[in-house]
Parts: structure tokens; C-alpha cells; sequence
């Protein structure tokens, strides 16, 4: 099956200029200065204590940058990249909101992506994106993994939303709304922003080391989270939980082992057909 759901509540930033991919890479953990026009790349802002300002998506789409930030976080996106930008060529749109990004993710969806755009040539693999067009609506589509499973961002202006979703229902795609898809997402382990990512962690502590290029020189909190690194100083790691409780369970609430507090519940769902109580920490 393939799911679909809304997820125009992430930050998406149209950037251009020539200096864009050389800024970011220097503000971020991950190597992203050799990206060509149609690939992409994580990578992570962190301050100068290495704590996380965002992750984001990064997409070469040759005539401009394409960011995916985390929902409500491409104000401070933008705002972080405008205070290190000195005589860089580098301009920043905001396009969340003349914008919706449909999604698509689980097994079926590249075949639900097929028969909505059956003149694409090729389906975008993880971390690639292609240009397309349904009905004379051009769209942007990116491949990522997504809740733990392959999965795809239609781009699209705003007002195409609606039609974009029916064709996607109409080929098989279930819709699912928010409550099911942070079922989907704890399930899978995926760090969200405000719960699992922010200024309290570092980045080797989400688990988001595949973001982190430790290879690729400086960046703002580079030489923090090399030092964690290398002296194996991590202290935390984010972990799944199944929590066995009849009580109410709640979002923040410490975790205790032999009478040591040892985390923090970050994210709490009840999977409808089970009952059964997910946590992250």
C-alpha cells in the first residue's frame, strides 16, 4: 500500500545565487557543496555548542536550491543563513505557503507516483529529485525515505494542491492524516522537531550521524561534536519505547531506572488497531 499525506506544515526555501551550496556547507555538518543539479543531501545547522538549529534537506534543482526545513522553522532558516552572509551571492525565498508538498510513502508509492505521472521518465531515488507535470501543473518531486519507508514530496503550487491529491487517492493511495502519520513516524523512529530535535540535543545524540560529514573541515559546532566523537563523550542516544501503563501518559515526563533519572519521554502515540502505547526518548 501507499500512504498519503499533506505535509505542506514543513518549511520549504527557494534559494539562489552562486554562493548558496558553498554557505551552507559551511554552516553544516554534512557535505553539500558538490551537489549536482538533481541530488540532495541531509545536513544539520547547529549553533556554536553544536546543539541543533534544523535539520534540513538540501536539493540541487539547477536553476535554484531547494531547502526542506522542519515545520515552523524556515523563518529561523533563513534568518540563520542571512547573519553569515557577508558579500555571498545568496538570495532566500519562503515559499511555504504559495507552495503544498503532497506525500507519499510505503511500498506501493513509487507505483502510485507512476500512474500519477506516467511521462516520468525515471522515479527519483532516495535523496534525487525530478521535475514533472499533471495536467499542465508543473511539480517538483524528491525521493527520500520517509517514516521508515521509501517515499516521495510532490512540490506544487499551492492552488494544485487539492487536484494533486485526488490523483493520488484516485490511484490507490490511502489518505492519512496527522494523527496516524506520528504513529507512523515514532514507530519508525524519526526525530521531530520541538520533540526530538532542537537546541537541547546534538546531533550524534538524534541519531542523525548520517547528516554529519565528519571529514569535511569546519562549520559552526564542528569542533563540539568532533569532540563527542572522538572521545566516545555522547551521552544520550534516542531510543523507541513500549510503554506498559493503563495510567495517561504524557510528553516530557522524565525516565527513571533503579531510581536514576535517565532520559525524557520526547513523543507519545496509541496505535489505533492495538492499543498499544510508542514512545521516543
Amino acid at each position: 500500500t501507499s500512504a498519503v499525506h499533506d505535509s505542506s506544515y514543513f518549511g520549504r526555501i527557494k534559494a539562489t545565487g552562486l554562493d548558496v551550496l558553498d554557505l551552507v556547507n559551511r554552516l553544516s555538518t554534512n557535505k553539500v557543496d558538490h551537489l549536482a543539479p538533481g541530488s540532495g543531501a541531509p545536513t544539520i545547522l547547529t549553533n556554536d555548542k553544536g546543539r541543533i538549529l534544523d535539520l534540513i534537506y538540501v536539493f540541487n534543482l539547477g536553476p535554484y536550491i531547494l531547502m526542506l526545513t522542519s515545520p515552523d522553522r524556515e523563518e529561523a532558516v533563513i534568518e540563520w543563513l542571512d547573519k553569515f552572509t557577508f558579500v555571498e551571492d545568496i538570495s532566500t525565498e519562503n515559499i511555504t505557503t504559495s507552495t503544498a508538498m503532497i506525500t507519499l510513502a510505503g511500498p506501493e508509492s513509487h507505483k502510485v507516483l507512476q500512474n500519477m505521472f506516467p511521462e516520468m521518465t525515471a522515479i527519483p531515488l532516495p535523496l534525487t529529485s525530478t521535475e514533472s507535470a499533471i495536467n499542465n501543473t508543473s511539480v517538483t518531486v524528491v525521493g527520500l525515505d520517509i517514516v521508515g519507508t521509501p517515499g516521495f514530496h510532490i512540490i506544487a503550487p499551492f492552488e494544485d494542491a487539492g487536484r494533486i491529491w485526488n490523483y493520488s487517492t484516485k490511484q490507490g493511495a490511502v489518505a492519512v492524516g496527522e494523527d496516524v502519520w506520528q504513529v507512523l513516524r515514532v514507530e519508525s523512529g524519526v526525530p521531530l522537531y520541538g520533540k526530538e530535535l532542537g537546541e537541547a540535543f546534538n546531533p550524534l545524540e538524534t541519531g542523525l550521524i548520517g547528516g554529519v560529514d565528519f571529514a569535511k573541515g569546519c562549520y559552526i559546532g564542528q569542533e563540539v561534536i568532533a569532540r563527542l566523537d572522538t572521545y566516545d563523550k555522547v551521552q544520550r542516544a534516542l531510543t523507541r519505547l513500549l510503554i506498559n501503563t493503563d495510567r495517561p501518559v504524557e510528553e516530557g515526563t522524565k525516565l527513571v531506572s533503579d531510581g536514576r533519572e535517565v532520559g525524557l519521554l520526547t513523543s507519545v502515540v496509541r496505535i489505533p488497531t492495538s492499543g498499544k502505547i510508542l514512545g521516543l526518548g
